[in-house]
């Protein structure tokens, strides 16, 4: 079995478990408190929640709401790397983007190491154990609930699937010969899958989909987790161009496409991320999402 395949198989584990993590998981407080049925409650704020009984084209949500999104955004995510399975199972030997550029070669020359196994290496190591781990962490930090995290971890879990799956497509389509290969001829069907490095759109899609998410919920902490992930996914796009793994121009769309599914995903599941909280309000209860 290849490492490619082998990582590839511990990701999906690992967010299989994510995803079963926040189905089975205890309902949050914010999400399962009722209001009381017994005391009419005046409208609130339309602009920002509406209160329990009072008129508005918004749909009040509920746990069962939640629990519907929990569900849909499971289904996508296995969804999703199970496409990803299947869309890397056509081989191709030869490649369709051959030659390189010139700003390519360039940065290959600065950048690349003597030892391209090590900074190989240390990409997986970074982006399938410490992203993904740092994630789960500020998961918890930032709701200080399990069910939350679990939640919080599988939105983050829908976008790297996502970002996944579009990799997948990306380099079946592009079939771009990695560097130090032959621009002739043919070679192992991963020798031509340099655009786009899923190693990237894998650590920009978990980064920014963790860091969106707290600023959403306007967590004191975003400012650092938007550091701290931009740091590491970036480390991870430098390592597999010092590894000799991928070009400049390779690691520069696995970034923009894992970012671009790391902010879209969390803005598309708000009610996951904010959840519903019920807050005391002249009369009665309101309801916030």
């Amino acid at each position: 079995m290849s490492r490619s395949v082998r990582l590839r198989a511990a990701r999906s584990i690992a967010l299989a478990l994510v995803a079963s993590s926040a189905l089975t998981a205890p309902r949050p407080a914010r999400a399962g408190d009722a209001p009381e049925p017994d005391r009419p409650a005046p409208a609130a704020d339309p602009g920002h929640a509406r209160a329990e009984g009072a008129p508005g084209p918004e749909h009040r949500v509920t746990s069962a709401d939640l629990t519907g999104d929990t569900w849909r955004a499971a289904g996508i995510t296995a969804g999703a790397f199970a496409l990803t399975g299947l869309v890397a199972i056509p081989k191709t030997t030869d490649c369709r983007i051959c030659e390189s550029n010139k700003l390519d070669q360039h940065v290959r020359d600065a950048l690349r190491w003597s030892d391209t196994a090590s900074a190989q290496h240390a990409s997986d190591i970074l982006a399938s154990g410490v992203i993904p781990l740092l994630a789960v962490g500020d998961a918890w930090r930032s709701t200080s609930s399990l069910g939350n995290a679990a939640r919080d971890a599988l939105v983050v879990a829908e976008a790297a699937s996502l970002s996944s799956l579009a990799t997948g497509i990306a380099k079946s389509g592009f079939a771009r010969r990695r560097p130090g290969l032959p621009t002739t001829g043919q070679t192992s069907p991963s020798g031509n899958h340099s655009l786009w490095s899923g190693h990237s759109s894998w650590s920009f899609s978990i980064a920014v989909a963790q860091a969106t998410q707290d600023t959403m919920r306007g967590d004191p902490a975003a400012p650092w987790v938007w550091a701290i992930g931009m740091t590491l996914a970036t480390s991870v796009a430098y390592l597999r161009v010092a590894g000799d793994a991928h070009w400049f121009t390779d690691v520069l769309a696995g970034a923009a496409m894992g970012s671009a599914f790391g902010a879209a995903v969390p803005l598309l599941e708000k009610r996951l991320v904010h959840g519903v909280t019920i807050s005391p309000a002249p009369g009665g209860v309101a309801i916030h999402w």
